[in-house]
């Protein structure tokens, strides 16, 4: 084994989609979603700490949130902690960098959400759009993955001639 791909519903906390992840439901109790923000950190640092540990590959996929959005884990958040974290095993072999990689992808059969306020202007993020994350193993266990839009046109003829132009049009 050379890489770990962890898939999900919801993604894990502090992430560029934290207002629709485990950070928290507003229909949910406080208890609810401070076990579920302590949960969702606890395995976010179980699976960095084994990147580092292992030196294989970690990749996060995510679906909750309707919308696609790469990097994830790059949040102010993560990166303050997973510092303090690369300090404190100071010493042991350690893989660089302190983010795990991550996409949330929830861009298939479900109603389309505008992106998260909060997102820096580099982030490669697309809403209103349907598509899915084609994964390109090599070798050496990296894994490139590559958003994959669905238009309109992309839907064959006699998919649109059996359901209907109005089935298609909701789902493209």
């Amino acid at each position: 084994m050379k890489a770990v791909v962890v898939g999900m519903h919801r993604a894990l906390p502090n992430s560029l989609a934290c207002s629709h992840s485990m950070n928290g439901d507003p229909s949910a109790s406080a208890e609810d979603n401070l076990k579920s923000l302590e949960s969702g950190r606890r395995a976010y640092e179980n699976l960095w700490q084994f990147q580092n540990t292992t030196q294989k590959h970690v990749y996060v996929l995510a679906s909750h949130s309707h919308f696609f959005v790469q990097d994830i884990f790059n949040t102010g958040y993560w990166r303050n902690k997973n510092e303090q974290d690369q300090a404190i095993l100071n010493g042991m072999k350690q893989k660089q960098g302190t983010i795990l990689k991550g996409w949330l992808v929830g861009t298939t059969g479900a109603k389309r959400y505008r992106l998260p306020d909060n997102l820096p202007a580099t982030a490669l993020a697309i809403t209103y759009a349907y598509g899915y994350l084609l994964a390109t193993v090599n070798p050496d266990g990296t894994i490139g993955f590559e958003f994959q839009q669905i238009v309109e046109n992309d839907v064959p003829a006699d998919v649109t001639t059996r359901f209907g132009k109005d089935f298609v049009d909701y789902a493209s």
